[in-house]
């Protein structure tokens, strides 16, 4: 455990005497009731949680106020899995905090492998607000599944293995992967990549996206809404110029207006070729970046046979793309990555909020890339840092920014990580400085190596984090200020968990 001064302890300790006399007050808290300060805010987190059973194939939405399971969608309400050859299931929420999405996908595309399995649920946590006028007052209301699907299994024909995801200020894009089929052409799928309206889920029927492209080419890629009009796609190139002949991955972006039908005659901006072997995004403010994965070992025809293009002989680097009003369009630059030797990249990014907005994060090794938008200078190391956390890790179980939201003010931006080895570190990256402010050691079991099995997952609220523990079955919640775990729940196999909540809303919060 972090271990803080007797000062900090002293504080914590009053608090919690406060908070077990407001209880003897206050009933049960199960009718809506929530600790405030002073302004009226809740000083204490009372949304819910989509928690994923990995052994019986069942969805739980868990309410942290009343610290029960509220509702469970298994398959005779219609939640379904599959024995598929690659299935696996991944949890995503609109950044609004109110619906919750299961993206299940099967391995390649193949005519024997279960096109059915690619397909996305939607749940609505059932968290809405009731308006008074000159503030709103938070409904907890019944979660439920809704009647459609999205993707090929939901209808959506030709639209395979949903994979990456993008929510944010009221918009959600996700990537259909494609497929390559070496030994058969007539196999391979394109990618596509869709946008919604998140305004647009509160539906008995499939919503209409407002903007989807086929990307003309079989990638493993990403898309960004960045406002209605405006929305950024990872594209391929032709092979005569080292494209997707030897790789699934893209080699940049371009950008397309909300009326986009065809990907190379319809293109805004075109950043193809600035970021070869694309995989990773986030989005900070009006910053953008992609991570890139090309470097000199991809030239060894025992690793890329396929490869035709000029010798590589220097590592790509991150995309950053600054987004500027005026012209409603977008400056690219390439931050070097580390001059260390070495062949690592990064292939997983996160972007901050609050008080770290415009700060990214990009995986890199045991360690992250600290990357701050407004340094950024072209072809440089200019703007990037590398923060340290924990050497022989081989790597995260999950990493986030901390949300923020007017509404939740013990939200701080925060930088967490869950490391392989089974460790929590919380770290304040604003740009004052990059201090690891709490720890909390061996939260969950090593699982370095693991792989096929359930492993422990991360999930962050304003002030607090959630680690799911599947082979002990329980979901953690630690106070980030804390760095202590403040309370533990009973939960079958929970192998993922994302949070529901009352973000990005204009007006006050009052709980009662």
């Amino acid at each position: 455990m972090f271990i803080r001064s007797i000062a900090g302890k002293a504080t914590r300790l009053a608090m919690i005497l406060l908070f077990v006399l407001a209880l003897a007050g206050c009933g049960d808290g199960g009718d809506g009731e929530v600790h405030m300060d002073e302004h009226g805010h809740a000083d204490e987190f009372p949304g819910r949680l989509m928690v994923l059973d990995a052994e019986n194939q069942e969805l739980n939405v868990f309410d942290l106020e009343s610290e029960q399971v509220v509702a469970t969608f298994d398959a005779d309400a219609g939640f379904e899995g599959s024995d598929a050859d690659g299935f696996g299931n991944s949890l995503r929420t609109t950044s609004d905090g109110r619906f919750g999405f299961v993206l299940q996908r099967t391995g390649h595309f193949s005519p024997t492998n279960d096109p059915d399995a690619n397909r996305i649920y939607v749940v609505d946590s059932g968290l809405t607000i009731e308006g008074h006028g000159d503030h709103s007052d938070p409904v907890w209301g019944d979660p439920t599944l809704l009647p459609y699907q999205l993707g090929h299994g939901g209808g959506e024909m030709g639209l395979y293995r949903p994979v990456h995801w993008s929510s944010h200020h009221g918009l959600t894009a996700v990537f259909y992967d494609g497929s390559r089929h070496t030994d058969d052409d007539s196999q391979n799928v394109n990618g596509v990549a869709v946008v919604y309206r998140d305004s647009d889920w509160d539906s008995q029927t499939r919503p209409e996206p407002i903007f989807q492209l086929d990307v003309g080419s079989y990638a493993h890629g990403a898309a960004i809404a960045f406002h209605e009009d405006l929305f950024i796609v990872s594209v391929g190139m032709n092979e005569d110029v080292g494209g997707l002949d030897y790789s699934t991955l893209p080699r940049g972006v371009a950008t397309y207006r909300a009326d986009a039908e065809d990907v190379e005659m319809d293109i805004v901006q075109d950043f193809r070729g600035f970021c070869p072997r694309l995989h990773g995004e986030a989005v900070s403010g009006i910053y953008v970046a992609f991570g890139c994965n090309e470097g000199p070992e991809d030239n060894n025809p025992e690793i890329s046979p396929g490869y035709t293009g000029d010798p590589i002989t220097e590592r790509s680097g991150i995309l950053v793309m600054t987004y500027d009003e005026m012209s409603d369009s977008f400056e690219a630059a390439e931050v070097a990555y580390p001059d260390d030797g070495s062949e690592t990249t990064s292939g997983g990014l996160v972007g901050g909020m609050g008080p770290s907005e415009g700060i990214i994060m990009a995986t890199y090794g045991d360690h992250f890339l600290k990357i701050v938008g407004s340094e950024v200078v072209d072809g440089t190391d200019a703007g990037s840092e590398l923060i340290e956390v924990e050497a022989g890790s081989q790597g995260y179980r999950g990493y986030a920014f901390e949300p923020v939201d007017h509404n939740f003010p013990m939200g701080e931006g925060r930088f967490v990580v869950l490391t392989r080895t089974g460790n929590l570190y919380i770290f304040d990256l604003t740009m004052s400085g990059n201090e690891l402010v709490g720890q909390v050691q061996g939260i969950v079991g090593d699982t370095r190596g693991f792989r096929g099995v359930p492993v422990p997952s991360l999930a962050l609220a304003p002030g607090f984090a959630y680690v799911a523990d599947p082979d002990n079955n329980k979901v953690y919640e630690v106070h980030l200020e804390d760095a202590e775990i403040e309370r533990e729940f009973d939960l079958n196999a929970p192998t993922s968990v994302v949070v529901f909540g009352w973000f990005e809303l204009e007006e006050e919060l009052e709980f009662h």
